[in-house]
């Protein structure tokens, strides 16, 4: 998992995704969900969270109520 400006070369945000908390579109709103296409965009090593290899352990304390899994 890693973090790459919304800006960077590369990443294009296609359209904002209505959810069950803001059913209504509100395209470019910080902290919305969105479909994002990246087509050959550079990533800087320092872009990653955490260990390499450990981005689905990283997204699942996301989702997981607490964040209290542990690797």
């Amino acid at each position: 998992m890693f973090i790459v400006d919304a800006d960077a070369p590369g990443v294009k945000i296609i359209r904002d995704v209505p959810t069950m908390g803001h059913p209504e579109a509100s395209f470019g709103r910080y902290g919305n969900h969105a479909e994002i296409s990246y087509e050959n965009v550079r990533v800087p090593e320092q872009a990653l969270l955490g260990k390499q290899g450990a981005g689905f352990l990283i997204a699942q304390q996301r989702l997981y109520p607490g964040g209290s899994i542990t690797a």
